[in-house]
Order: structure tokens, then C-alpha cells, then sequence
């Protein structure tokens, strides 16, 4: 079974040098051991993308597992096929973190963080 998850990638200008990276909610609440989730994310220019998934922490958050990195990515845009098997750990307060090479330090934008969610396993059921 496969879901949709929607990652809206918008460039500020066309002529600009670094796109603007904007999440919109993961479209479930808990992501499922042994399911797939297509990501998915729309640009103006081309891009080189960065995938992590984080967890919260007492003090913001940490990278749990990078789920892609140095992807090149073109106008329109494209998806990538996230199959969480076993290795991920289960629990609350996970996110999936996307940005865009050479950020700026004034953020505007160019990397951005999903809505919480969990992570459930088959005992979870």
C-alpha cells in the first residue's frame, strides 16, 4: 500500500539563486512499519535535495536517518518512494526535514520541517 505525501518545493524567483523549500502536512497521522509513502515535491529550477527524518527532542531535534541526500531535482518537480521497514525505530514526535543546497542564513525559507507525527509497528496494529 502506498500513500501520498506532498512536498511542495517553490522557488522565490526564477532568477533566484537557491529555491525556496515549504512543507505542507504529511497527509496521515502515523506512518506504518512495512508501508510505503511517496514523497513528493514541486520546483521551478533545478535543485540538489536533502531528506532526513528527525525526531524531537528536549531541545529541538535530531537526525534519526537520512533518507536521501545530493538528489538533483528539475522543473516541475518529482517524488521519492519512502519504504520504512524495520529498522526504523517506532514512537511519537518524528518529522521529515527537506531543504535545499546553499542556504541562507536570513530564513526565508529554504528548508523547512513536516507537521509531527508517529511511527507505529506491528504490535501497534
Amino acid at each position: 500500500m502506498k500513500f501520498n505525501i506532498a512536498l511542495p518545493l517553490l522557488a522565490a524567483l526564477a532568477s533566484a539563486v537557491n529555491a525556496k523549500v515549504l512543507l505542507e502536512p504529511l497527509k496521515c497521522e502515523n506512518v506504518r512499519i512495512g508501508q510505503s509513502y511517496e514523497v513528493e515535491w514541486s520546483a521551478d529550477r533545478k535543485v540538489t535535495l536533502e531528506l532526513v527524518l528527525v525526531k524531537q527532542t528536549h531541545t529541538g531535534w535530531k537526525e534519526v536517518k537520512t533518507l536521501f541526500e545530493d538528489k538533483k531535482g528539475n522543473a516541475p518537480g518529482g517524488s521519492y518512494t519512502w519504504d520504512v521497514d524495520e529498522s526504523y525505530p517506532t514512537g511519537s514526535g518524528y518529522a521529515l526535514w527537506l531543504s535545499s543546497e546553499n542556504r541562507p542564513d536570513d530564513s526565508t525559507g529554504y528548508a523547512d520541517l513536516t507537521e509531527w507525527f508517529d511511527i507505529k509497528g506491528h504490535k501497534d496494529l
